[in-house]
């Protein structure tokens, strides 16, 4: 393939250490070890159009002799974009088919190009373990819709510049940064978000990810928030007083794991809609205070370990939950060890609702008001306070 090159600017890497692996652990603690350099991408001229992604993987010894991941397609995806795409290598087109390159060092430039606008581009990148950049400088599709899991399990990546995409039309963000374990920083300013519907996962697992600022979401559509920062085990501070949640059914799991998590601002949550907080606040042990006034419970069924294994929390008062449509309740307040005060008198049990370790490794000086007779029970049963 011949032609004129055009030189472009990207970022590149090296690395030689006998220590890199497969394993998705080792290969993210080994990031800060890579020294990056900025390299001139040559491409012929007669590849380029208006559309396209530029973007390349990390190669050193360890990983030569592998089939490197460069595209992944779901199953309903993959014939949609077949005729729309085309893959080039090195400046060499390859088939749409070929997922895989097998490597020689440095052998590592790769580019999409669309040949015509498309709306799904979701799983583009999945899996693609060894991505360590992506320019979406020239990528000009106005109307996509489909956006999930693009970059999930790209474990390398450390930054991503998403601005450029054109989101307004955007449906789907599910677990969007799903597992990118090495992501330290987003840029999310620019992010239209007025159309999606699902946010599940979106940040779940971006266990280095220290700080993020959605003060500019717009989340009035959004039905699933159900794990979007599961795992976020560095942020300390996550403020979405702007969040709107008037339609929100699922949130299950949505701060779960947040270890690091000092300060939570949900004081504008509407939950009204919400049908599953399980495991909501599960294991967010290092914070102390949770203002849940704004929530209601009438159409909640399940509420199980939504506040187990937060080790800090000092007090929680529930007196605005409504429970009469709860069906689990299990280890809702398990290992709450620092719990001197629980208000959750408005609390109504059905018969079959499990309440199984409800209260189990409390902290024995916990006060508990409470009015419902099964859970008066487990009180008296178990020698805790009973508040007036």
């Amino acid at each position: 393939m011949g032609g004129k090159c055009t030189s472009i600017n990207f970022k590149k890497s090296f690395h030689k250490s006998n220590t890199f692996s497969e394993k998705t652990s080792i290969l993210s603690n080994k990031l800060d070890n890579i020294e990056k350099e900025k390299n001139n991408y040559n491409i012929n001229d007669e590849i380029l159009n208006d559309n396209y992604i530029l973007y390349q993987f990390y190669i050193d010894e360890t990983n030569l002799n592998e089939n490197i991941r460069v595209l992944s397609t779901n199953q309903e995806n993959s014939k949609y974009l077949e005729d729309k795409i085309k893959l080039y290598h090195n400046n060499k087109e390859i088939p749409f088919t070929e997922k895989y390159i097998f490597n020689e060092l440095n052998n590592d430039k790769m580019i999409i190009k669309f040949e015509i606008p498309i709306d799904n581009i979701s799983c583009l990148f999945k899996n693609c373990k060894y991505l360590f950049d992506v320019d979406f400088s020239n990528f000009n599709c106005k109307n996509l819709k489909n956006i999930k899991q693009l970059f999930y399990q790209c474990i390398l990546l450390k930054k991503i510049e998403i601005s450029k995409i054109s989101t307004q039309n955007v449906i789907d963000m599910s677990e969007l940064f799903f597992y990118c374990s090495s992501l330290v920083e987003l840029n999310l300013s620019n992010l239209k978000t007025n159309n999606v519907t699902n946010m599940s996962g979106m940040f779940q697992n971006c266990s280095s990810m220290i700080k993020l600022d959605l003060s500019n979401f717009n989340t009035s559509k959004v039905l699933n928030m159900s794990n979007m920062f599961n795992n976020c085990s560095k942020i300390t501070h996550l403020n979405l007083s702007s969040f709107n949640t008037k339609n929100v059914l699922c949130m299950n799991g949505m701060f779960s794991n947040c270890i690091k998590l000092t300060y939570l601002n949900i004081s504008s949550f509407n939950t009204e809609k919400v049908e599953n907080m399980n495991s909501m606040f599960c294991k967010c042990c290092s914070i102390e205070n949770l203002d849940l006034d704004s929530f209601k419970t009438n159409n909640v069924k399940d509420m199980g370990e939504m506040f187990s294994k937060c080790n800090f929390l000092k007090k929680l008062e529930l007196y605005n939950f409504v429970t009469k449509n709860v069906t689990n309740m299990k280890m809702m307040f398990y290992e709450c060890q620092f719990l001197n005060e629980l208000e959750i008198s408005n609390f109504k049990v059905n018969e079959n609702t499990n309440i199984d370790d409800i209260f189990s490794r409390l902290n024995n000086d916990c006060e508990i008001f409470v009015h419902d007779k099964r859970l008066c029970k487990i009180v008296k049963e178990n020698n805790f306070k009973s508040g007036i």
